[in-house]
């Protein structure tokens, strides 16, 4: 009985510090807005997504949301903008990816923020 207690701990054990293959974030995005009657900066954050990341890099991801990315901006500053900053917030688990994001909606220096809904289904091979 206490060989079959001890192979248990192992196993929790093992599993507790096994690192989890996806990557989890959140696309984030500076955009100055030149439209009258718009705040000058926003700050665009899309949701939070697992990605594999042996398998897709963070820039692949930025240059997939391009064409509706811009879509987006459009339909929240007009015609005239510029993307001062973009990047994909990687954190280590979907909690702490989620608690950036939160924070990255509340980021001061910004005159509005616009949560927008990524495309990113990336199925993998690599992670399961």
């Amino acid at each position: 009985m206490k060989e079959i207690g001890l192979a248990v701990l192992a196993i929790l054990s093992l599993s507790a510090t096994a690192k989890d293959p996806w990557s989890f974030g959140f696309i984030s995005t500076n955009v100055d807005c030149n439209e009258p009657e718009q705040p000058k900066r926003i700050k665009f954050v899309s949701q939070t997504f697992a990605y594999c990341a042996a398998e897709v890099p963070r820039n692949q991801i930025i240059e997939d949301q391009k064409v509706f990315f811009n879509q987006v901006v459009k339909s929240s500053c007009g015609e005239r903008y510029s993307i001062s900053y973009q990047y994909v917030n990687v954190s280590d688990s979907e909690a702490r990816a989620e608690e950036e994001r939160e924070k990255s909606l509340r980021e001061p220096g910004y005159g509005k923020y616009v949560p927008w809904q990524a495309s990113v289904d990336y199925p993998s091979t690599k992670c399961r």
